[in-house]
């Protein structure tokens, strides 16, 4: 279970975070010390999701909390807490690692709204991490097929390789953490599935029923060529129980064809979790490049190219997902974010503009291509063009046909010297409201972006959204300790002058007299 850590000295406030916590619908762990805490943090390290941290505590105070907690999980973001007069060590917090400030007394919706806004920024890292460490052993799952299914194999001869078969079951198995798996091959001859190979099914597989093809959902599987993936089986009225589903833990399972040549030879089955928990979208996916790596070893290939950019990219977000959360200059946050969009989405251009203050238009922030960072002098008002549109209705658009697009205007959604094919905007938001806008230009290589570069877009978008804010909350902060400076340097100023003002004033007194 994901805990939120709250450390602050008061008891009263303590009480009242958890209390609204808990209303939220979270779980909580409060520390009246910032040692306190990170005992609490070291012993429950990995079921912290969020911290809350006061700044002005007795002892140790926030910011040397702070530290220490970087050094434990500096994966786990850092809420503080102080009051308004504190900027100094507001700025301090924030270049230490803190992820946001909340200032007290507290507004219980902001305290939420921020809770909520890190606590899934650390479930997005954590699951990137997960995949990433799926995909490396799928990685090396899938080259160990390649080894095992190498030289020439008549397909006769793959279908009795049980060692072969028994791999592929132990290596899914170990990739998506599943108590039992087992592969049914098609007997063409009798249109029937019979499991060959599994794991964790303690039992005689010749006694195992037959099935027909088109029967069950193995059946429907083989005879269909489509994956399935089933959250509870009691919910899925296209699917009945099978006769022995009564062996198994949960009602969750995967089932995936495996294809030769596109010809679907025989079905994956994968069930319950060894977490106990229901399978995801994200187990399909890696489900469906198993069994696509499947068959490419049965097929005697050796391709992995998809699998290392698909990796390399969830890397990069990753690296999206920590970097752009430290605070540094405004402007270097905005160049990262191009830059790493351009590398991750593979694009020849990609830009942002963010929205003036005073008139709510978008003005051109920065750029980066196949040349280096660029500059351009452009507004853009709402509704402008497919750009404009994402600022006035909050929605992400994209043109695989740019220049087909009705609301495609080249000089507004387009770059001086550059045609643009095809176009994705995302907007970035900040409590529901657009305040800029990031878009790609013309996939390299193939044409046209795909579901996986939209939803990796949507990331790169939240994510830019929380460094966006922070960058903001920076400059005022920044702002705000400067024209505290200059007032104090001008009393200094006055204070002099009244000074000498005085002994000027007691001279000409005693000149007088």
């Amino acid at each position: 279970m994901q805990n939120i850590l709250i450390i602050d000295d008061e008891l009263f406030f303590r009480e009242l975070v958890t209390d609204n916590l808990k209303t939220a619908g979270y779980s909580s762990i409060a520390a009246s010390s910032g040692q306190e805490g990170l005992d609490i943090l070291k012993r429950e390290k990995g079921s912290v999701s969020v911290i809350l941290l006061d700044i002005i505590m007795p002892d140790m105070d926030g910011l040397a909390t702070l530290e220490k907690i970087k050094e434990i999980d500096p994966d786990v973001p850092v809420i503080i807490m102080t009051a308004h007069t504190e900027e100094e060590l507001v700025l301090r917090a924030l270049k230490s690692g803190a992820v946001d400030y909340l200032a007290k007394p507290l507004y219980i919706d902001e305290l939420l709204l921020s809770t909520k806004r890190a606590y899934d920024h650390y479930r997005l890292v954590a699951q990137n991490e997960n995949k990433l460490k799926q995909l490396k052993n799928l990685e090396i799952g899938a080259q160990r097929l390649v080894e095992l299914a190498k030289g020439s194999i008549r397909m006769e001869a793959v279908l009795e390789n049980n060692r072969l078969l028994q791999t592929t079951i132990d290596l899914i198995a170990s990739v998506l953490e599943a108590e039992k798996v087992s592969m049914m091959l098609v007997d063409e001859g009798k249109k029937e599935l019979r499991v060959v190979v599994s794991n964790g099914l303690n039992m005689d597989l010749s006694s195992l029923p037959v099935r027909k093809l088109g029967e069950g959902i193995a059946g429907t599987v083989a005879e269909r060529g489509e994956a399935v993936l089933i959250r509870d089986i009691k919910d899925a009225q296209e699917v009945k129980e099978s006769g022995f589903a009564g062996q198994y833990k949960t009602g969750s399972f995967l089932c995936v064809p495996v294809k030769v040549l596109g010809k679907t030879i025989g079905v994956i089955s994968v069930n319950d979790k060894l977490s106990g928990e229901s399978f995801t979208d994200s187990d399909l996916t890696i489900m469906n490049t198993f069994s696509h790596q499947v068959g490419l070893a049965l097929e005697n290939a050796m391709i992995n190219a998809d699998m290392e950019r698909y990796i390399e990219k969830l890397t990069l977000l990753n690296e999206i997902s920590k970097t752009l959360l430290s605070v540094v200059d405004p402007k270097d946050i905005f160049k990262n974010i191009v830059k790493k969009t351009w590398e991750v989405l593979e694009v020849e251009l990609c830009t942002l503009l963010l929205s003036e203050e005073t008139t709510g238009d978008l003005r051109f922030e920065t750029g980066f291509g196949d040349k280096g960072e660029l500059t351009q002098e452009l507004t853009i008002k709402t509704g402008e063009g497919i750009t404009g549109g994402v600022l006035q209705t909050g929605l992400m658009a994209v043109a695989d046909n740019a220049g087909d697009d009705k609301k495609y205007i080249p000089d507004i959604d387009g770059f001086p010297e550059f045609k643009v094919r095809e176009l994705i905007c995302a907007p970035l938001k900040i409590k529901g409201k657009t305040l800029g806008v990031i878009r790609a230009a013309n996939k390299k290589g193939k044409p046209g972006f795909s579901a996986r570069d939209i939803e990796i877009m949507e990331s790169i978008a939240s994510q830019s959204s929380i460094a966006l804010k922070n960058a903001w909350l920076y400059k005022n902060l920044v702002s705000s300790v400067d024209e505290v400076a200059a007032t104090n340097s001008e009393l200094e100023r006055v204070n002099t002058q009244l000074k000498l003002k005085i002994k000027e004033l007691e001279l000409l007194k005693k000149k007088s007299v």
